[in-house]
Protein backbone atom coordinates (compact mmCIF):
# COMPACT_ATOMS: atom_id res chain seq x y z
CA UNK A 1 0.00 0.00 0.00
CA UNK A 2 0.84 3.74 0.18
CA UNK A 3 2.83 4.89 2.70
CA UNK A 4 2.76 9.10 3.38
CA UNK A 5 5.23 10.92 5.76
CA UNK A 6 5.60 14.49 6.92
CA UNK A 7 9.34 15.30 6.52
CA UNK A 8 9.18 18.75 7.90
CA UNK A 9 9.40 20.45 10.63
CA UNK A 10 9.90 16.89 11.94
CA UNK A 11 9.39 13.19 10.56
CA UNK A 12 5.38 11.13 11.18
CA UNK A 13 3.73 9.25 9.76
CA UNK A 14 0.53 11.08 7.59
CA UNK A 15 -2.43 9.62 7.78
CA UNK A 16 -3.60 8.41 4.11
CA UNK A 17 -7.14 9.78 3.78
CA UNK A 18 -5.84 13.57 4.88
CA UNK A 19 -2.89 13.05 2.20
CA UNK A 20 -5.12 12.21 -0.58
CA UNK A 21 -7.10 15.25 0.60
CA UNK A 22 -4.84 17.53 0.43
CA UNK A 23 -3.29 16.11 -3.13
CA UNK A 24 -7.15 16.68 -4.43
CA UNK A 25 -6.90 20.23 -2.96
CA UNK A 26 -3.27 20.93 -4.71
CA UNK A 27 -4.36 19.25 -8.07
CA UNK A 28 -6.84 21.95 -8.44
CA UNK A 29 -4.44 24.70 -7.63
CA UNK A 30 -3.64 25.44 -11.29
CA UNK A 31 -7.26 26.12 -11.93
CA UNK A 32 -7.29 29.23 -9.59
CA UNK A 33 -8.38 32.57 -10.26
CA UNK A 34 -4.91 34.29 -12.26
CA UNK A 35 -3.82 37.03 -10.49
CA UNK A 36 -1.72 39.93 -11.91
CA UNK A 37 0.74 41.80 -9.41
CA UNK A 38 3.51 41.27 -7.81
CA UNK A 39 4.22 37.95 -5.69
CA UNK A 40 4.76 40.77 -2.10
CA UNK A 41 1.40 41.96 -2.73
CA UNK A 42 -0.05 38.83 -2.11
CA UNK A 43 2.08 37.91 0.81
CA UNK A 44 4.16 35.26 -1.59
CA UNK A 45 7.35 37.14 -1.32
CA UNK A 46 10.95 35.96 -0.36
CA UNK A 47 8.53 34.38 3.50
CA UNK A 48 5.18 33.49 2.34
CA UNK A 49 2.85 31.91 4.96
CA UNK A 50 3.78 28.08 4.13
CA UNK A 51 5.38 26.35 1.37
CA UNK A 52 4.12 22.80 0.56
CA UNK A 53 6.39 20.76 -1.20
CA UNK A 54 5.44 17.57 -2.76
CA UNK A 55 8.25 14.69 -3.63
CA UNK A 56 7.36 12.22 -6.54
CA UNK A 57 8.42 9.21 -7.10
CA UNK A 58 11.03 10.16 -9.04
CA UNK A 59 12.65 12.51 -6.40
CA UNK A 60 11.10 16.07 -8.60
CA UNK A 61 10.18 18.55 -5.36
CA UNK A 62 7.04 20.91 -6.18
CA UNK A 63 6.62 23.41 -3.98
CA UNK A 64 3.62 25.48 -3.55
CA UNK A 65 3.74 28.53 -1.55
CA UNK A 66 0.54 29.74 0.39
CA UNK A 67 0.14 33.67 0.81
CA UNK A 68 -2.12 36.10 2.72
CA UNK A 69 -6.08 35.21 2.41
CA UNK A 70 -7.93 37.52 0.58
CA UNK A 71 -10.25 40.01 1.58
CA UNK A 72 -13.08 38.49 -0.03
CA UNK A 73 -14.60 35.45 -1.25
CA UNK A 74 -12.71 32.98 1.06
CA UNK A 75 -9.49 32.47 -1.46
CA UNK A 76 -5.80 32.47 -0.18
CA UNK A 77 -3.52 33.41 -2.49
CA UNK A 78 -0.93 30.31 -3.78
CA UNK A 79 1.89 30.35 -5.98
CA UNK A 80 2.07 27.35 -8.08
CA UNK A 81 5.14 25.11 -9.00
CA UNK A 82 4.87 26.80 -12.36
CA UNK A 83 4.94 30.12 -10.84
CA UNK A 84 1.49 31.30 -11.85
CA UNK A 85 0.10 33.84 -8.66
CA UNK A 86 -3.67 32.29 -8.09
CA UNK A 87 -6.59 32.71 -5.87
CA UNK A 88 -8.00 29.62 -4.62
CA UNK A 89 -10.64 28.26 -2.21
CA UNK A 90 -9.65 28.44 1.50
Amino acid sequence: GESWKVTEPFVYPAEKRVVDDVLWDLTRVELGIPLDASPEEYGLGVTPRARVTITDKSGVKHEIAVGDDAPVGFKTYVKTPAGKLVAVDG
